[in-house]
């Protein structure tokens, strides 16, 4: 052995298994101890197997000596060449149990359950570039009520399915785990189809699914991003509006502006920012560039808080336009922004396959933000707990460019009615359609 060969065997050298939940991480190690100790077992095609080492065959005999040390606490195995395995959940440190180790190998698992899969992906990454090799991000497709990150996950599925992302997808289904007998994978799928028959190919093929109690759905969210990389500068004749929604604390709400292009249709979403514990002269100086950047834009406001009246005070000179988050406004610009999301949308489902017929539905457009796609697909009403900063600023907007646009909508002047017990309908005037 060469003195390079010796070196290197000295180094130590770590791999990582992390997720978003303790018990998946939990279920990992223990997977590697039964898998090193020769206690794995499962069946094929009836016969009951295990990787239990046989003299006499003479296999699975390095497997034994080979862990040299385990410590549950820390979800920490060291094995007798020099390198160790950690099992660990992300949710509980935030990144802290991982800061600081690099590593060889990192799987992200059940990562759509991650609060901010985007920046832990990043803070992960950054382990591996002292002697790193691959990175591996592992998630079913079926979140949870409590995801919050399954649109920054769908978004990159949709990319790599394109061939345009940074990841290699591999799939993989239900019926392909080799490690359930196929008695029970009969068994499951009928079980499945009787219960829950419109997530059969959700829960058996892994096709995405979006979750009922959510108001906007992935794939119309994932509908709004165009192709622009980044924020688009003002044209000389272009009409602009800014919509802003304070937020000062350092550890609660963020200020948003979104700078919307209305000049045609759809509607565009031509810069966008966020900032939390912002001095408030700093934003008002921000506003004003902005507005006098964007040709002297319009401006709107969330003037129901405290902040948000004095701030319009402040402004008084550029003569922002009110939003009462508080008042009927709010109800009437959640319907705007969901009819401008799907305005035109049909689309069928084939073999649990979403397959848009009009590609061009919907009257929003947007470079990628990933805030404002997170807090869309996780938006519910009622839940005051989840952040909304970035929806908020989204639907003042849209409330304002519904109302001084129905002319060129074609949607006459009545706001529409929904009948919750009945069959829901759009009424515009005299123009009735059904909600399918």
């Amino acid at each position: 052995m060469t003195l390079d060969e010796v070196t290197f065997l000295r180094r130590l050298y770590r791999t990582f298994n992390i997720s978003p939940v303790s018990r998946q991480s939990r279920e990992s190690f223990k997977y590697i101890k039964q898998i090193l100790t020769g206690n794995f077992a499962w069946t094929k095609d009836g016969k009951q197997c295990s990787n239990l080492p046989n003299p006499e065959k003479g296999t699975g005999l390095k497997i034994i000596d080979f862990i040299s040390s385990v410590n549950e606490t820390l979800g920490e195995i060291k094995f007798k060449n020099n390198s160790i395995h950690y099992s660990f959940s992300s949710g509980a440190t935030e990144g802290a149990s991982y800061q600081g180790l690099p590593a060889g190998y990192i799987s992200f698992d059940e990562a759509i359950e991650s609060k901010r899969a985007e920046s832990e992906i990043g803070s992960m990454v950054s382990r591996l570039g002292d002697y790193g090799v691959r990175f591996d991000v592992i998630t079913s497709t079926r979140p949870t009520e409590t995801a919050n990150s399954q649109q920054f996950i769908f978004h990159e599925y949709n990319k790599a399915l394109k061939g345009n992302s940074a990841y290699k997808l591999i799939t993989g289904t239900y019926d392909e785990n080799v490690f359930v007998p196929e008695s029970q994978k009969v068994k499951h799928r009928a079980r499945v189809k009787r219960v829950s028959p419109h997530l059969y190919d959700q829960i058996i093929s892994g096709k995405f699914v979006t979750l009922g109690a959510k108001m906007y759905d992935p794939f119309t969210v994932e509908h709004m991003w165009n192709k622009e990389k980044t924020f688009t500068e003002p044209t000389e004749d272009g009409n602009y509006i800014i919509a802003v929604d304070w937020g000062f604390a350092d550890k609660g709400d963020e200020s948003v502006f979104i700078v919307f292009d209305y000049s045609s249709m759809p509607w565009t979403i031509v810069k966008a920012q966020a900032w939390k514990g912002a001095d408030p002269w700093n934003l008002m100086a921000t506003l004003r560039t902005w507005k006098e950047v964007y040709n002297k834009a319009k401006v709107i406001m969330d003037v129901n808080a405290m902040g948000g009246v004095v701030m319009k005070k402040m402004l008084y000179d550029i003569k922002p336009i009110n939003f009462d988050s508080h008042s009927g406004q709010k109800p009437n610009a959640l319907s705007y922004l969901q009819l401008a999301l799907t305005k035109g949308r049909k689309y069928s489902v084939i073999k649990g396959e979403v397959v848009e017929e009009n590609p061009n539905y919907g009257f929003i457009r947007s470079y990628y933000l990933p805030d404002l796609g997170e807090q869309l697909v996780n938006y519910q009403e009622k839940d005051t707990k989840l952040k909304q900063d970035w929806v908020c600023t989204l639907y003042m907007g849209v409330w304002w460019l519904w109302k001084h646009n129905r002319r060129a909508l074609n949607e006459g002047d009545k706001p529409y009615k929904l009948n919750l017990l009945k069959e829901n309908k759009l009424t515009y005037g005299r123009d009735t359609r059904a909600i399918r």
